[in-house]
């Protein structure tokens, strides 16, 4: 794997080493066809224990189902904050559920952690994987086989920004505040789920706490301004993944549900699309855990477009990728964003 300018990751084939067996054509998923599929069951549903609910980006489902597979021996595969990366863990117990829930806006890195899942479900072990659709699309393709022990959560995406803008953007913040960052939260609820802030923080101070539409980053990613280009025409969208379970927020769900006032507390509410079996059993696991009530898919996914249609890059983009300065991070998406 190598680095681009933009700072994401693309194969690059040794072809002194290649033995042209074409597997990685094969398990390429987005070569592959991707059939959509239409979920069995769509719910708005949140945690009924309020730390959990509050402690997460919307509802605090994921994190209700990570712990029914812990709680059963198994593992927890998910996005976790690493110093000034984002990558993907593992974890077998519930203090590290803490480490996956809430939202993270950088792509993560993937390592070896296909590789470690496929070892953990030939133990038998069960395992769940949350991650972007392709994420998941990605793993499927790569194990070749229908595991009954594995279950897949696919989040829906807006699109991955870009982890040298994230890195770097987080460096600035260090040389600039004199210090280390050792907590992100992306999605502070603190004054509201619908209008989150995004909040970073060190041992000593708060060095970040901005509304979401007012820190340069998270307009830069919320503008189209720094993610990925495969994003912009995203082969995963509208049920493609394979997951067995998909997880947003509940935008609109003020309007689709206007009469069902345990919604409208603005303290965050999933929109949950269960797309298997496998799926519906372990949400029926928690079902005492939750509030919840079916939705119509169809009028959800107006509020929630992210989930079948792709977003279009920033009319800045490429002016912002041609005069981009690392060494300045935060001027530049100053500059390029609105």
């Amino acid at each position: 794997m190598e680095q681009d300018n933009q700072g994401f990751n693309y194969p690059v084939i040794d072809y002194k080493k290649c033995i042209h067996c074409n597997l990685c054509k094969s398990v390429c998923p987005v070569i592959k066809e991707n059939i959509s599929s239409k979920p069995l069951f769509t719910y708005g549903a949140y945690a009924k224990d309020e730390k959990i609910r509050s402690t997460s980006s919307s509802g605090g489902i994921f994190s209700l189902l990570a712990k029914k597979i812990v709680d059963s021996g198994g593992i927890c595969v998910g996005a976790t904050t690493n110093g000034h990366n984002i990558e993907h863990i593992a974890i077998e117990n519930v203090d590290g559920i803490e480490k996956l829930k809430r939202s993270k806006y950088a792509q993560s890195d993937i390592k070896d952690i296909y590789i470690k899942i496929k070892k953990f479900l030939e133990k038998g072990r069960k395992v769940l994987f949350t991650g972007t659709p392709c994420q998941v699309a990605g793993l499927k393709s790569f194990l070749h086989n229908n595991y009954s022990n594995l279950i897949c959560i696919d989040i829906v995406c807006h699109g991955v920004p870009s982890p040298l803008i994230y890195s770097n953007y987080l460096k600035s913040l260090e040389k600039d505040n004199k210090c280390k960052i050792t907590n992100i939260n992306f999605r502070s609820k603190e004054n509201g789920w619908s209008s989150f802030d995004f909040v970073i923080n060190s041992d000593s101070k708060t060095i970040v706490s901005e509304n979401v539409y007012e820190n340069i980053y998270m307009k830069a990613f919320l503008q189209n301004l720094i993610l990925r280009p495969s994003c912009y025409e995203c082969s995963f969208k509208n049920f493609k993944s394979q997951s067995d379970i998909t997880l947003g927020d509940f935008w609109g769900v003020e309007i689709l549900h206007k009469e069902e006032k345990k919604f409208l507390d603005n303290k965050g509410v999933s929109l949950v699309a269960i797309n298997t079996k496998k799926g519906n059993d372990l949400f029926i696991e928690i079902s005492n855990e939750i509030y919840f009530k079916k939705t119509n898919i169809e009028e959800a996914i107006k509020y929630n477009s992210a989930m079948t249609s792709s977003v279009s890059k920033s009319d800045n983009y490429e002016e912002f990728w041609k005069n981009i300065n690392f060494d300045n991070i935060k001027e530049s998406l100053d500059k390029y964003t609105k």
